[in-house]
């Protein structure tokens, strides 16, 4: 009879350590799943971030193309475009550099648009567009 009485403890004893064993592949997998959470929203901020960057370099990219050529003038100049979005990048700097390409008769110029802007964790970023702009003939 006692043979019995130990056998019924020492089953309740498995499923304890069985139990303890499931809690914790659930706890790994509940953890795990919120790591990769937390992982795909700063993967998507930094997306997000990047799209309105390159947008912005376009708007300002196309706004010079339509600009008369001679009003583009060489040097160093803020954007002349408008992007609201770009106040969503943290410390947002924006800059165009203007360069004479132009060789015997031929009037080029190139473009140098960039931003700069801190992302996650205070990381540096910049995207740039650089592109030739040439005077239309008459």
């Amino acid at each position: 009879m006692r043979k019995r009485g130990m056998r019924r403890n020492h089953r309740a004893g498995v499923s304890l350590v069985e139990l303890m064993c499931a809690l914790f592949v659930i706890t790994a997998g509940i953890m795990g799943s919120m790591q990769m959470y937390m992982i795909a929203m700063d993967k998507t901020r930094a997306v997000q971030e990047a799209a309105i960057a390159v947008q912005a370099l376009l708007n300002e990219t196309e706004t010079l193309r339509a600009l008369p050529f001679k009003d583009i003038v060489a040097g160093d100049h803020v954007f002349q475009s408008d992007t609201p979005e770009v106040e969503r990048l943290k410390d947002a700097v924006c800059r165009v550099r203007v360069t004479n390409r132009g060789e015997q008769g031929v009037a080029l110029k190139e473009l140098d648009v960039g931003i700069r802007w801190r992302g996650e964790h205070g990381r540096l970023i910049e995207k740039r567009i650089v592109t030739l702009i040439a005077e239309k003939g008459s």
